[in-house]
């Protein structure tokens, strides 16, 4: 029971997310991710649209890598949304998340 709770709470800990990425709306950019644990939690939802997204990042530190994203708002002020977790990704699912993003900068 012991290894089994110590292989939960590290899978936890790496923040683990299953990710889908989506410009089939024709309006939209949506963006939904699951956290990967023993107990899913709910989708999380960013929509974005076409014309407000303005840039993202994708940034590598000590605990993975990161999408943050913009959005462009009124008055030339941009809001930048929580950090979306991509250390469950392949370098080859990252490249075509960019490759996707960089189609509507």
């Amino acid at each position: 029971i012991g290894i089994y709770a110590l292989i939960v709470y590290l899978r936890h800990k790496k923040r683990l997310f299953f990710i889908y990425i989506s410009d089939e709306d024709n309006q939209n950019l949506v963006f939904r991710f699951y956290h990967i644990q023993l107990l899913m939690q709910k989708c999380n939802t960013y929509k974005i649209p076409f014309d407000a997204f303005k840039k993202y990042e994708i940034t590598k530190h000590d605990k993975g890598t990161d999408l943050i994203l913009y959005q462009r708002m009124g008055n030339n002020q941009m809001a930048k949304y929580s950090a979306i977790s991509l250390n469950a990704l392949k370098d080859d699912d990252i490249q075509q998340i960019k490759d996707l993003l960089n189609q509507h900068c």
